[in-house]
């Protein structure tokens, strides 16, 4: 199995202990929890006086994740094409124009485990100074070996006193090869913890439901809203919305086509999602009303509207 930082199991921990929206975390599935893989890269840091350091990054990657970072990574080179960056080393305006495109575009939906905007940089700062994607390493370890609520389902199944229970739990913690402790970072009561909460969701599903844990829409008038704003109360709702207006705007060749140049392109990097009506023109978030134009002609109708 690849090694994994420090740092790294020390993130794992804090999303598997709650410390990252611990309500919407609890509500998926455990397995769901445990990294896939990792990049791995390593990238020049400039400091205020000129000096580089070289500074080793890892990012792990998630069932909720994998998907943005492979799209990111496959359109990195045309998002530093389309903004004319050929800087080795960004500014910080630089960074924060790409980092931001590359929310709109590839990280869209509910992310649970979330993705960290950091890490978005990191990989920006590396393809500046390297022009190529970094190496992914692929676990090579079963989830199943790491997934709690298989135990829990063990516990219930034998029902299992409170005594048995902390035999059972002790007894795996303390197996040879076991991954458990690793990817726990040593910290039993944390993973009793978890256990408990996957036996809880076992006897009270109604309880994890995870659209009660989403934020509420403002007053009802999230149609009124720009897909940036929707995306703070309904990140999945602003994902269809997005990908839907891809999706109309894709020719028979797998184009994506702009609706007043019809500029061409398998990118979508190079495109941006735009009102037809705008919505100080009371024209709303809603797929009849959206269109993809290429990022000039999107320009243009701002400047005329």
């Amino acid at each position: 199995m690849q090694v994994i930082s420090l740092n790294k199991i020390e993130e794992f921990a804090r999303i598997l202990d709650g410390s990252i929206d611990s309500e919407k975390l609890q509500c998926i599935p455990f397995v769901e929890r445990i990294p896939i893989g990792m990049y791995t890269f390593k990238y020049l840091e400039s400091d205020e006086f000129d000096d580089c350091n070289n500074v080793s990054h890892q990012i792990l990657i998630y069932d909720s994740t994998k998907d943005a970072y492979e799209n990111m990574l496959n359109e990195i080179g045309a998002l530093f094409e389309r903004y004319g960056v050929t800087d080795e080393y960004l500014t910080n305006e630089q960074l924060s124009i790409l980092e931001e495109k590359c929310q709109e575009v590839f990280f869209t939906g509910e992310m649970i485990p979330p993705y960290n905007y950091k890490d978005i940089m990191a990989l920006l700062k590396f393809y500046a100074q390297k022009e190529q994607k970094p190496l992914f390493h692929e676990f090579d370890f079963n989830k199943e070996e790491l997934d709690v609520s298989s135990i829990a389902v063990e516990i219930l199944k034998k029902g299992l006193s409170d005594f048995e229970k902390k035999e059972y739990l002790d007894s795996i913690w303390e197996s040879e090869d076991n991954l458990i402790n690793i990817f726990y970072a040593s910290r039993k009561k944390f993973f009793r913890e978890q256990v408990t909460i996957e036996i809880d969701k076992l006897l009270n599903p109604e309880d994890y439901d995870i659209n009660i844990h989403m934020k509420p829409n403002p007053n009802g008038d999230i149609l009124k809203l720009s897909l940036f704003e929707i995306k703070k109360y309904d990140r999945e709702y602003e994902k269809e919305l997005r990908d839907g207006t891809y999706e109309k705007a894709l020719d028979k060749d797998g184009y994506y086509v702009c609706q007043k140049s019809h500029l061409k392109s398998k990118n979508r990097i190079d495109f941006e999602v735009d009102h037809i009506r705008p919505l100080n023109k009371k024209g709303l978030s809603i797929p009849d009303n959206l269109q993809l134009l290429c990022s000039l002609c999107n320009s243009k109708k701002s400047d005329k509207w």
